[in-house]
């Protein structure tokens, strides 16, 4: 049973400083929709103060890697793609006289267990984030391949935009699209999204990492089709079989709050003192703020836009909201 709770006169205790758009779903019902002003950037460029409403597109920065993957699981079932215990560098050989990717899979970079020697600890504006140093390069393929393998491929986590850029490249070689030319026929049109935008870097390449802007209804229509396995209005989007492999823990992370990995989504849970419980969420989140997260035991998605960029304060603003607000309404809708 469905209880209908005023969200507003809860919130407000929780709300941010530049917060720019929060909307929950439960029961494929929108229960929450609020926009608001702020301080925004578009993809590292500041665009001063924007006034959000459901038709205006945000950042999603990271987020984009968990589309990414989505994406990935279409192309294979299409035949477009190599499955994930083939070879990397069978779609780039070029790159063969880099002798330390021989052992690398498609598994280990949708993993972000590559090896590769990566960093991403600087700020997402510093040239020394090997991110920003890729997407500012001539060719982000030949900058990634110059970066040594130090591990053993499939042993450990390390966040990494690189592997999601390896895994856009195999998407874009082997389909005949470009990548965002490849999501909008697979995936957008289908689930009615007509407002996006996808950044290139230097090279021409759409970034794989971080380039996405959706707007908040769009992200939230991909949250959904998380949450129903792959199927939007009763139509079957992707396969069931690949969103469920998606979510599958596969490797422990250096994150006390996003604990688990998967396919470039992130696990973890919310234990509920009242009920006694422990909910398992999957998520996908973004530099600044941007939240994309599924609670299939509370039948609901999240989407939360930021501006905070470069500021970690924000994900314990975050915390504080979901953890202290947003799931204890839904799960009082959801079982009393």
């Amino acid at each position: 049973m469905l209880l209908n709770i005023d969200f507003d006169s809860v919130l407000q205790g929780f709300l941010y400083p530049n917060i720019h758009a929060l909307l929950v779903s439960q029961n494929d019902q929108i229960v929450l929709e609020k926009y608001f002003s702020g301080e925004d950037e578009c993809w590292g460029e500041k665009s001063g103060k924007v006034t959000f409403d459901k038709d205006k597109l945000h950042d999603v920065r990271s987020i984009t890697k968990g589309i990414l993957a989505i994406l990935y699981g279409a192309a294979i079932e299409y035949h477009q793609a190599p499955k994930l215990q083939d070879r990397l560098i069978n779609v780039y050989p070029e790159y063969r006289e880099n002798n330390s990717y021989d052992g690398l899979k498609v598994e280990h970079v949708i993993t972000m267990t590559s090896g590769m020697d990566w960093n991403e600890n600087y700020p997402y504006y510093d040239i020394k984030n090997d991110e920003i140093a890729m997407e500012n390069s001539p060719d982000r393929y030949h900058y990634i391949f110059s970066k040594p393998v130090v591990s053993i491929p499939g042993k450990q986590w390390n966040y990494s935009g690189g592997c999601s850029a390896l895994l856009g490249g195999i998407i874009d070689r082997t389909s005949g699209h470009t990548l965002s030319n490849f999501g909008d026929k697979i995936l957008f049109t289908k689930l009615g999204i007509n407002q996006f935008h996808w950044y290139k870097g230097r090279d021409g390449v759409d970034s794989a990492a971080s380039g996405l802007r959706l707007t908040g209804r769009g992200l939230l229509k991909i949250g959904r089709l998380m949450l129903n396995k792959g199927r939007y209005n009763g139509i079957d989007v992707i396969p069931s079989a690949w969103i469920e492999e998606i979510l599958k823990v596969r490797v422990k992370t250096d994150d006390s709050d996003y604990q688990c990995y998967g396919y470039h989504w992130f696990i973890g849970g919310y234990y509920s003192c009242e009920l006694n419980k422990y909910f398992k969420w999957f998520s996908s989140i973004g530099n600044g703020g941007q939240v994309l997260l599924i609670c299939p035991e509370l039948d609901a998605v999240v989407v939360i836009f930021s501006g905070k960029y470069n500021k970690d304060s924000i994900w314990d603003d975050i915390k504080r909201l979901l953890d202290n607000c947003i799931f204890p309404l839904l799960s009082a809708r959801y079982f009393k």
